[in-house]
């Protein structure tokens, strides 16, 4: 069983500790994917929260057809671009 399917299968489990363990793998790749589109601290940070919480609601419909940190990425992403299209902001290249 690889490191993804562990900590997934522990948060599922409700296992104490497995989702921070989770938020302090990922948090780094967030924080790089979030900030570089929106470039503002603040934006990024609530963001990046936004971004862990939809990971919790949604780590159930994680299938390991990608890793793990793919998958945050692609929810990181989604996140920020609906951001910034309710706000109408370009993105930064």
């Amino acid at each position: 069983m690889s490191e993804d399917q562990d900590i997934v299968n522990a948060v599922l489990a409700r296992a104490p500790g497995a989702f921070e363990r989770l938020m302090l793998r990922h948090k780094a790749l967030v924080w790089h994917l979030v900030y570089r589109m929106v470039q503002h601290p603040e934006d990024a940070r609530e963001l990046s929260q936004d971004v862990f919480l939809r990971v919790h609601e949604c780590l159930h419909q994680y299938r390991f057809e990608s890793s793990l940190a793919t998958w945050i990425g692609r929810i990181a992403f989604t996140v920020t671009t609906r951001h910034l299209q309710k706000k109408r902001l370009p993105m930064v290249e």
